[in-house]
């Protein structure tokens, strides 16, 4: 079994450094709180082999909304914010959430939890650039 998790799991710390699967759990949405709870179903529910993956937030070319919310206010959707200096975001593309299914497959490792990200974090004004829409 490989559960889609979510790195809110950790909650909405401010953190300026990765988050370890070993951090502590303090999610501060009903979301986090869901995944929290599905998580310890899973560990404590007797399947023998499993396989959880926090996800930053995935996007692809078409599936954009939890990207757009980095850069947009949140009350006028074609006003991008610009925050100097451009904070740092990890996002995870779809493909980087099938690699790592296909190598968990490969590798018959079960009974772990990883966090799952892209490698290189994106800057919001990286971000910015993906969209239309005027710059505040």
């Amino acid at each position: 079994m490989i559960f889609l998790s979510s790195v809110s799991v950790y909650g909405e710390a401010g953190r300026n450094s990765p988050v370890s699967p070993n951090d502590r759990l303090s999610p501060s949405t009903e979301y986090g709180r869901s995944k929290v709870e599905c998580e310890k179903q899973i560990i404590n529910s007797g399947i023998k082999k499993y396989y959880i993956l926090r996800l930053s937030p995935v996007f692809d070319e078409l599936h954009m909304d939890d990207v757009k919310k980095r850069v947009f206010l949140p009350i006028f959707k074609t006003i991008k914010i610009l925050i100097k200096p451009s904070p740092l975001h990890s996002l995870t593309n779809i493909n980087t959430v099938l690699e790592s299914v296909e190598k968990i497959i490969k590798l018959k490792k079960m009974n772990k939890i990883n966090n799952v990200t892209d490698k290189q974090l994106y800057s919001q004004k990286h971000i910015s650039n993906w969209f239309q829409g005027s710059q505040l």
